[in-house]
């Protein structure tokens, strides 16, 4: 679990040093449910077009609270739309448990991203496998 995590962490450095274009395509955003989970979540945003864009990226969810001792890790693939500011952010999610469950998933949501990198999301996550199938989260971030 250590090398996943450092491996990510030399990804996110490695793309932000090497970004050829001023617009910001990296974030990375630290979200809560209050209740079970904090997860923290890397996303790669490649522009399609003026408005939108199509994300790639990954997270590592902690149980916390009524979800204690349970941790999973998510891949996810999703868009941006709308835009410049404001977008509608949505994802097709695979989390993996790193016990034994996992879950296929989608993911709606609400992002801003601010000028000066400041991300705040609010979104609402529906899971097939796990309990409890619907997970509503708020989290803030940074885009670079």
């Amino acid at each position: 679990m250590r090398t996943f995590i450092i491996i990510i962490g030399f990804l996110i450095i490695a793309n932000a040093l090497y970004a050829q274009d001023e617009k910001k395509k990296n974030s990375v955003i630290i979200e809560t449910n209050l209740l079970a989970s904090t997860s923290v979540s890397y996303n790669r945003i490649i522009p399609l077009k003026e408005k939108t864009s199509a994300t790639i990226g990954g997270s590592y969810i902690m149980g916390t609270g009524f979800g204690y001792g349970s941790n999973w890790i998510a891949g996810e693939a999703g868009g941006l739309f709308f835009g410049p500011k404001h977008f509608l952010d949505t994802a097709l999610l695979l989390v993996v448990g790193i016990d034994d469950d996992s879950s296929p998933g989608i993911r709606v949501a609400y992002r801003l991203l601010g000028e000066k990198g400041f991300t705040f999301r609010a979104s609402a996550n529906f899971y097939m496998n796990i309990d409890p199938i619907f997970v509503p989260s708020i989290g803030i971030g940074y885009t670079f």
